[in-house]
């Protein structure tokens, strides 16, 4: 927010502003994953249509992404490896988030870690072709992810992956954070009566 003097002009050369709310902050880097087919689907599962929205929801994929252009030798953590929070990844570099490691590498050189906050489930699969359904998929409170041995029951939104591990595939559940942005109002709302030109 900047605040500003309507009666006078002002030059604004340097970042001038207040923050007025951390309603928006995260902890971590992530992943927008707003769009319109997740918007449609949110409303629909919050019992909402679209005449009737006046937010706008942005949802968003947490995650630690570190920068390391190291040698290999260096990596004290595994691809897949569930890790926990201030787990050392290379000396002196520890991870924030509990959650699964994703290495991304160049031939002897760790480029990138990515630390993905969430849990691993060992899942009993009757045929592979059935689980994955699940990979890359939201879902919403009341939805329930079905499997010959479990029955898991969501209860706040969350995003799927399956993963190849030592341990065979897996499924991979992170929360999703959600946040709510107010839709500008149109200015016949705002003054209640079409507005009309001076002549």
């Amino acid at each position: 927010l900047i605040p500003l003097n309507p009666t006078t002009v002002q030059n604004i050369t340097n970042t001038e502003a207040t923050l007025i709310s951390n309603k928006f902050l995260t902890k971590t880097g992530g992943i927008p994953l707003q769009n319109n087919e997740h918007s449609l689907h949110y409303l629909e599962k919050t019992n909402r249509t679209e005449k009737k929205r006046t937010n706008s929801t942005i949802i968003w994929l947490p995650e630690e992404t570190f920068l390391l252009n190291r040698d290999r030798s260096l990596l004290l953590v595994e691809e897949n490896e569930f890790i926990a929070e201030n787990y050392e990844i290379v000396p002196n570099i520890f991870a924030k988030s509990t959650g699964i490691v994703e290495i991304m590498s160049k031939q002897n050189i760790i480029l990138e870690v990515i630390i993905k906050p969430g849990r691993l489930i060992q899942v009993k699969i009757e045929r592979t072709k059935d689980i994955w359904q699940y990979h890359k998929k939201i879902f919403y409170p009341g939805e329930n992810i079905e499997f010959a041995d479990q029955t898991i029951k969501i209860e706040r939104p969350v995003f799927c992956e399956i993963l190849e591990t030592n341990q065979g595939l897996q499924l991979e559940i992170r929360t999703l954070e959600l946040f709510e942005i107010s839709l500008p109002k149109s200015l016949k709302k705002i003054f209640k009566k079409p507005l009309r030109k001076d002549s």
